[in-house]
């Protein structure tokens, strides 16, 4: 299986670590991508889900997400501050979380556009860890580019549900149920 940098869209490569074939091996990851090829997943030997990718369009990451789990996916990290809330419907929940560090900043990461939002660690059926209101949520910018990645990545439908929970908790109201 061939997951490459290439496979990534430009505007989400800072996003997702890539590894070259050597490195995979290194690390004994399982590579997997879809028949397309238009998405794709590593599992490192712990259950570590690394390098999920999906082209924009696809709407394949639910389907992604349970191949992922089937194949024994058991945690992952992402860039905070709303991808978890998308990983969280497939039973991963924040166990951690890591400030940002510089010095682990992946390569080309535009700090004025995206600020230096927490990295969180999520393992399925993780006890969540509680998590302070006013934590930075990152900007603007790094908010729409995390929603454009879901919807991309989980689709359009997916995406709206998630919001109307958001919204529904905020009202105070009862979420909808789940499609």
């Amino acid at each position: 299986m061939k997951l490459r940098d290439s496979n990534v869209p430009t505007k989400y490569a800072a996003f997702v670590t890539m590894y070259t074939p050597e490195e995979y091996r290194k690390k004994e990851a399982k590579t997997y991508t879809s028949q397309s090829g238009q998405s794709g997943y590593a599992i490192a030997p712990d259950g570590d889900l690394i390098s999920v990718f999906s082209k924009p369009g696809t709407g394949a990451g639910a389907d992604l997400m349970r191949a992922a789990i089937k194949n024994g996916a058991k945690k992952l990290d992402c860039i905070g501050p709303y991808l978890p809330q998308f990983y969280a419907k497939f039973g991963f929940q924040e166990h951690d979380r890591m400030a940002w560090n510089d010095r682990y900043a992946p390569p080309g990461w535009n700090y004025e556009k995206f600020g230096r939002p927490d990295i969180i660690l999520m393992g399925l059926g993780a006890k969540m860890k509680s998590v302070s209101k006013d934590q930075k949520s990152g900007t603007d910018d790094f908010r729409k580019l995390s929603m454009g990645f879901a919807e991309d990545f989980f689709g359009k439908d997916f995406v709206t549900e998630i919001l109307e929970h958001e919204k529904a908790k905020k009202e105070g109201r009862r979420p909808p149920a789940s499609r």
